[in-house]
């Protein structure tokens, strides 16, 4: 009998232990290390910076660099004057960019949050002696990282619809 007993009440601690883990208050979640504005603010000035160090190894005439912070499957689309789309390849559209670089300059106009893993970044650009509206899309990878993958260029006060709509 005395065994029984002692089988009985180990039986209840094993049972009882887990109720009364359960029965404990969850510890405290750390709330969130940043609030949404700050991330995105954060994402805004990544996105910014990535889009000046494209412009800036383009008006270098680095390559490379610009090469490196574009995805492999990236689109670029050019829109001339009469509306007409062109849509290139990184490699073409780099070999064009490079070939009128000289004199070059650029403006960030502003940063728009598509959705968490998407920023457009939009910038006036003097490239070649005319001056171009760019829009720049940059995906975000799961671990922070940004690259560019499309962009759009079209003549500044042309009267052309949007060459690209993410909807």
């Amino acid at each position: 009998m005395r065994r029984s007993m002692t089988a009985f009440f180990s039986l209840c601690l094993l049972t009882a232990g887990p109720t009364v883990a359960l029965a404990r208050p969850a510890p405290a979640v750390a709330a969130s290390a940043e609030p949404r504005s700050v991330a995105l603010a954060a994402r805004a000035d990544q996105a910014t910076g990535m889009v000046e160090a494209h412009f800036t190894a383009l008006a270098a005439g680095d390559d490379k660099a610009v090469r490196a912070l574009w995805t492999r499957d990236a689109r670029i689309t050019s829109i001339d004057g009469a509306g007409k789309s062109t849509r290139h390849k990184l490699s073409a559209a780099l070999a064009r960019w490079m070939s009128r670089r000289d004199g070059m300059t650029w403006t960030i106009q502003g940063v728009h949050h598509i959705s968490d893993r998407e920023v457009e970044v939009t910038a006036r650009v003097v490239w070649g002696g005319t001056t171009f509206d760019d829009m720049l899309r940059l995906k975000v990878a799961r671990n922070g990282s940004m690259k560019l993958a499309f962009k759009s260029s079209r003549p500044h006060n042309a009267e052309v619809a949007p060459a690209f709509s993410p909807y």
